[in-house]
């Protein structure tokens, strides 16, 4: 199997959600070993993105980015990505030459002036997700399918 996907990349730094996250992981009361651990989980997170993000066109845009997994078959390309709480109906995508642009919106959780929002670890808002595919791949052929809070792209090979 060949490499159908080519690359991904997006702009280095921190986002004003992850500085959030270590804000809040610093609040936090309870085990100081598990707080460690989260804080490590994040950095961690945080570095294996920045650097993904060196390699090809941007990745994404937004106020969030949806974590994806990319696998290869035979015959496919299935990009599967993390949408909880987004509905199909609220995603678009769009094939541009060798680009596929996932665009979406989630709306925030505390939105209503009559509720306190304590604590919201969930990303919410804007998202844009941009993938370079192979010219071996036939986009006209490919299927979308969002279920359970992950959109599923699979795009056939040509034969």
């Amino acid at each position: 199997m060949g490499a159908i996907f080519i690359y991904m990349r997006g702009d280095l730094g921190l986002t004003l959600q992850n500085f959030k996250e270590i804000l809040l992981m610093g609040m936090t009361r309870g085990n100081p070993l598990s707080e460690l651990g989260e804080k490590q989980r994040l950095m961690r997170r945080m570095s294996e993105e920045a650097v993904a993000r060196l390699e090809g066109p941007p990745v994404g845009d937004g106020d969030w980015m949806p974590h994806v997994g990319i696998f290869e078959t035979d015959s496919t390309l299935v990009i599967e990505m993390d949408v909880p709480g987004v509905t199909k109906s609220q995603i678009s995508l769009r094939i541009d030459g060798h680009l596929l642009t996932v665009e979406g919106a989630r709306p925030e959780a505390c939105r209503e002036a009559s509720t306190v929002c304590l604590r919201n670890e969930r990303s919410y808002g804007r998202f844009t997700r941009t993938f370079m595919l192979s010219e071996s791949l036939d986009s006209e052929a490919m299927q979308v399918a969002c279920q359970s809070g992950v959109l599923k792209i699979s795009l056939p090979k040509r034969t």
